[in-house]
């Protein structure tokens, strides 16, 4: 993904966007079949792609991301989306942790955690249909008063 020139990350960007990510593929995809067919290791490749300006699950408290994850999946729920885009009328908010499916998917409205976040970036999150928690604590609560 490009993140060299964070303007391609604009919505007006999008054309300049994909043409940079075709050269990054591009790019890199022939560095990783050279390499194998040189028979070089390639070491350990990277297993996530953090988006420009998006806050990490590791920005926050991540022990309590992790608790609150395992607690979720006890109970049977889904994974959340780390470092999720929602977007909606020409913006993109990244939520630290979306279930955009429901917390079981496809049962229940999508959730959102938005820790450390602006309020007009809850808001519009709120407006395009998403549950919005602040805290991991507010949310256990919430799945815990929902079991009631």
């Amino acid at each position: 993904m490009p993140t060299d020139d964070p303007s391609l990350w604009e919505i007006g960007n999008y054309e300049a966007f994909l043409a940079r990510r075709r050269e990054l593929l591009s790019e890199k995809a022939n560095a990783i079949l050279s390499a194998l067919y040189n028979g070089k290791d390639l070491g350990e490749l990277p297993a996530t792609f953090k988006q420009p300006g998006a806050a990490s699950i590791l920005d926050h408290d991540d022990e309590a991301l992790s608790r609150l994850s395992d607690w979720l999946r006890e109970r049977g729920y889904g994974h959340g989306a780390a470092n999720f885009g929602v977007s909606g009328m020409s913006k993109t908010v990244i939520v630290d942790l979306a279930w955009p499916d429901g917390l079981q998917t496809g049962l229940g409205e999508p959730v959102a955690l938005m820790v450390d976040s602006e309020p007009e970036d809850r808001s519009f999150v709120t407006k395009l249909g998403y549950h919005v928690f602040e805290t991991p604590e507010d949310l256990m609560a919430f799945v815990e008063n929902d079991e009631a």
